[in-house]
């Protein structure tokens, strides 16, 4: 897929700040001012003059150096979460002469990435290469980057903050999971595939000729004995399936919310390395990995998926299909397409989908009636819950109600804030010189309340988890940790 690229528009804002270096010259010509006044030098009064030009010419020349210059960037489309992201930029200067040692800092995904560009020849351009951090799951709309320099003497330092256009998409990280007995049939519900009567291979009955039969299931023997065109019905297996909701409470005015008038992020996103980042942020991005790895697991295995959350009006869902050979063997995803060193293909869809899966003031057992509208029973329905201090245990219980009331399988995951699967995998990219991804918190206040509602969703008889931060999923699915039950 072709890198995605911008062209710089016009500065949005510029800072010019001195340097203490620039300050202790000050003083230093004002000392040498007073001295030569006192003792009637004049070489000193010239000596003073001289500081203070260079002073002036120090303080003025950073902002020459920064303004003149567009940039170019060019990024990838799509990554996976914890990946670091390459980056490539082009930075030309429209005035004749040329700037030099400029800092090029971009922010399109929060934490910022540097790179210093020794030179940008006059009216000719210049090519510089950078790596940004590993970004968290979201949809990315450009964003700010900011060149400074402090050039030739390091008196002070401009800032110029230009706005790049850019499209990058982070998909969820997600995990290969080994099995689960809850999709596999060995649990409540099973899941194996079911037969409906259509164009197959295993005969099921014979029955009179309907305007559209096929004349080569005619059924002469019966047709001759009854006087009546009979035709044979044969069965075809059709795929398990599975409904996996994901359901993320917008709790607070703090939660997944973000200045207006930045568009680096994506508009929900609080910022991470920010001390005030909230946790239930981290939540989401959880129950999406969550959602991720088993929609990989049940393409692998044969079943169609429907992914549903919440919309800003009703609900939002995708369908995923396994490829038609039926399921597939490896312990791996189907290798037809890679993104970095992560392999995706029929899961591709289904990740752009839960990227861009967003908090809802829409209560859960909302989300899960709606979701259950049109499945037929026999189906199986995975609830996944970003948990958050406040959720409620009566509406996660009527969730689970509603969808087994359907006659649908159920299991509930309750995903806890904590250390996200990108976040562990981000932790090898990170040096000395590179930023690693920023965590989220974790919330004991939403761990505790997990523990609240597991019990309430068990008293409606569906097969419930939860994981807490620093567990592993698969563990925690397969019920090897004190933080799962069924």
């Amino acid at each position: 897929m072709p890198p995605a690229a911008g062209p710089a528009r016009t500065p949005r804002a510029s800072r010019l700040r001195p340097t203490r270096k620039a300050l202790g010259l000050l003083v230093g010509a004002g000392a040498l001012f007073l001295v030569g006044t006192n003792v009637q030098s004049g070489w000193l009064l010239v000596g003073t003059a001289g500081v203070l030009a260079l002073l002036v010419v120090g303080i003025r020349a950073p902002a020459l150096q920064c303004r003149g210059v567009e940039v170019e960037r060019t990024i990838c489309r799509e990554v996976i979460a914890g990946s670091p992201i390459p980056v490539s930029y082009r930075l030309r200067r429209h005035r004749r002469s040329g700037a030099h040692l400029i800092v090029l800092e971009d922010r399109m995904c929060g934490a910022a990435g540097r790179t210093l560009v020794p030179r940008v020849p006059g009216r000719a351009s210049a090519q510089a290469t950078s790596v940004l951090p590993a970004a968290h799951r979201g949809v990315y709309a450009g964003g700010p980057i900011i060149l400074s320099s402090g050039a030739p003497f390091g008196f002070a330092q401009a800032h110029v903050r230009l706005e790049v256009p850019g499209c990058l998409t982070v998909l969820p990280a997600f995990e290969t999971l080994g099995g689960l007995p809850f999709l596999e049939g060995s649990g409540e519900g099973d899941p194996a595939p079911t037969s409906v009567r259509g164009p197959g291979h295993e005969f099921h009955a014979v029955r009179e000729y309907r305007p559209g039969d096929s004349l080569r299931n005619v059924h002469w023997r019966t047709t001759a004995r009854t006087g009546t065109l009979m035709v044979r019905e044969f069965e075809k297996e059709r795929p398990a399936r599975a409904l996996v909701v994901v359901h993320g409470s917008a709790t607070g005015p703090s939660f997944g919310s973000r200045s207006s008038t930045s568009a680096s992020r994506r508009s929900r996103f609080t910022n991470p390395s920010s001390p005030t980042a909230d946790p239930s942020t981290g939540a989401l991005d959880r129950a999406c990995e969550a959602a991720a790895s088993l929609t990989d697991l049940s393409l692998r295995l044969g079943h169609q998926v429907r992914l549903v959350c919440a919309g800003p009006a009703s609900t939002v869902s995708y369908r995923a299909t396994p490829p038609s050979g039926g399921p597939s063997s490896s312990g791996t995803m189907f290798p037809s397409a890679q993104i970095g060193d992560r392999e995706v293909s029929e899961l591709r869809p289904a990740l752009h989908f839960l990227a861009a899966v967003d908090a809802s003031e829409m209560p859960v057992n909302r989300l899960a009636a709606l979701a259950a509208q049109g499945e037929e029973e026999g189906a199986l329905a995975l609830l996944i819950v970003a948990v958050t201090s406040s959720t409620q245990s009566d509406e996660v219980a009527a969730a689970a109600g509603s969808l087994r009331a359907t006659g649908l399988a159920t299991g509930v995951l309750l995903v806890c804030p904590g250390e996200t699967i990108a976040e562990s995998r981000a932790r090898p990219f990170s040096g000395e010189d590179s930023q690693s991804l920023p965590g989220y918190p974790a919330d004991v206040g939403a761990c505790r309340n997990a523990h609240l509602l597991a019990g309430a969703a068990r008293a409606t008889g569906a097969t419930v988890w939860v994981w807490e931060s620093g567990q592993d999923l698969g563990d925690v699915l397969a019920g090897a940790t004190s933080g799962s039950g069924t």
